[in-house]
């Protein structure tokens, strides 16, 4: 189901010079309020190859005072902030990258602090406990209080370390 095939006749020559000069109008309105709500000064050139007409706005001398504005700048200025898909990406990138690195340094002053508040509470250095501290977690130490405990305490259950802290 595509469209029906357009005949070009004086008729049609007609509908599309209506909606050219409608999305002119448009075009001419859209320049008009960026120009105003972004307070930059912008100009509109439209050639109209058919009846040979140029339509400038807002008019033929500020346009051209504009234009020459910009020619006069040097080539590094006008592409100063003008962004090809490559370089988006790889900004992109690098912006992600700072991110992960702000998050690991986080994430290493965070452990650190768990490690300071461990020590604090009584925890010796490389004791580490798996579990919410109830009967039956896993506790892995240096053969003192802490020794790794697998089960309930009863006899055969799996004791790691000396067994001097049981």
């Amino acid at each position: 189901m595509g469209r029906r095939r357009v005949t070009l006749d004086w008729a049609n020559q007609r509908v599309k010079r209506a909606n050219i000069k409608a999305r002119l109008a448009e075009l001419i309105k859209k320049t008009n309020e960026l120009s105003n709500l972004c307070d930059v000064r912008a100009c509109l050139v439209v050639l109209d190859r058919e009846v040979d007409q140029v339509v400038v706005w807002p008019s033929t001398q500020e346009a051209n005072s504009l234009m020459e504005k910009y020619y006069s700048l040097t080539e590094h200025q006008r592409n100063k902030k003008a962004i090809d898909p490559e370089s988006y990406i790889q900004i992109s990138i690098e912006k992600i990258e700072k991110k992960i690195a702000n998050t690991r340094k986080a994430i290493e002053e965070l452990e650190i602090d768990h490690l300071m508040y461990e020590l604090n509470s009584g925890h010796q250095e490389g004791d580490a406990i798996f579990g919410d501290g109830e009967e039956g977690d896993a506790i892995f130490g240096d053969g003192e209080e802490g020794d790794a405990i697998f089960g309930d305490g009863e006899e055969g259950d799996a004791i790691f370390g000396d067994g001097g802290g049981l």
